[in-house]
Order: structure tokens, then sequence, then C-alpha cells
């Protein structure tokens, strides 16, 4: 008992005297665990879906962990439930575990197909002088195309943008 007591103390001390050791401080690196927002209207937007679906993620977790830790707490067996053994199939709950998740399926879905259907559109290219991070990235004469090609193994590619701006 009495290194328990001593233990304590000490704890207690330890916790007292921590706040006075936190201006010693590392970056850990967390920040650098997300993406970081784009330069590019589609790299935000791409980003902004990343968020999105991410805080869809994390709503799910709380929901799920929530209920499952909620249900522990209520169900022990030490407040003297008891299992169901007869409980085999109940049609109702079996539907909406099956309609939610196809929900949150179709509202990640929607603006998924939104954002890939803008990085696939080539109409909205712009050749207008762009900043960026100091480096400014001119203007095509208008009437001039831009043709990028390339090869990776036995494939090879071609890309061609057309400056029809007057």
């Amino acid at each position: 008992m009495m290194i328990r007591n001593q233990n304590c103390k000490l704890a207690a001390a330890a916790a007292v005297l921590l706040p006075l050791a936190a201006p010693v401080r590392a970056d850990s690196g967390w920040g650098l665990l997300n993406m970081t927002p784009g330069v590019t209207d589609i790299s935000r937007k791409i980003y902004d879906l990343h968020m999105e679906v991410f805080w869809i993620c994390v709503a799910i977790a709380v929901v799920v962990f929530g209920w499952m830790i909620w249900s522990l707490i209520a169900f022990r067996k030490s407040k003297g439930a008891v299992a169901d053994t007869t409980l085999v199939h109940n049609t109702r709950v079996e539907i909406i575990w099956t309609t939610i998740p196809v929900f949150i399926l179709i509202a990640v879905a929607v603006p998924a197909t939104r954002t890939l259907v803008d990085i696939e559109d080539t109409s909205v290219v712009s050749f207008n002088s762009t900043v960026l991070k100091n480096h400014v990235v001119h203007d095509i004469v208008p009437g001039s195309s831009v043709i990028a090609r390339g090869a990776w193994w036995v494939r090879a590619w071609s890309v061609g943008l057309r400056n029809t701006e007057k």
C-alpha cells in the first residue's frame, strides 16, 4: 500500500512538471500526412473531394464505434443481459443495413464523378498566363499548337492542344 501511495505522488509530481517541458517540442510531421491543397483549380477540387470523403469516413466511424461502445455497455453480462438464441433473421434490419451503405456510396460517387469528368474535360484549357510559385508560364501565341509526345516501353502517346483564342 505504501508503494502505491508513493507511485501516486510521483505520478502527480510528473504531471505537474510535464507542462514545463512543453517548450522543448520537435516537429512530429503530422501535418505532412494529409494531401496538400493544389495550385490549379482541378487539384483544389481533388483536395476538396479528398477532404469530403475523409469527413464522411470520420462520421461513419463515430457512429459505428459509438453504437458499438453503447452496445457493449448496455448489454454487458454483469448487467444481466442474456443473448437471444432464437434471433436468426430480421428483414427490416437487413434492408436498413443494406440501403444505408448504398446511399453513402451514392453520396460519395456523385462528387467523385463530377471531379473525374472535370479532370478529363480539356475544353476549358486556358492558355493565359498563370503564376505557379513564382514561375510564370507565358501565353501561347494565338493560332499555335502545343504537342507533347512520349513513349513508355512499347506504348507511345501524343497530346495536342490548340489555342483557338484570338
